[in-house]
């Protein structure tokens, strides 16, 4: 399983186009990958998990 899958907004370039001057990417922040949706819910389960445990 892959955690990682490149940014939607730039596609994984890290750099957008805003007014015709390419420009680092907000949203990734020139990472050009992002977070899967499935690993956001697992990780934020396990830190709701491990707190409620200690």
């Amino acid at each position: 399983m892959k955690p990682f899958a490149s940014c939607r907004r730039c596609r994984g370039l890290g750099e957008i186009e805003r007014f015709g001057k390419p420009r680092t990417c907000p949203r990734c922040c020139d990472r050009k990958l992002r977070l899967r949706v499935g690993w956001r819910a697992h990780n934020a389960w396990r830190r709701t998990y491990e707190s409620g445990a200690r």
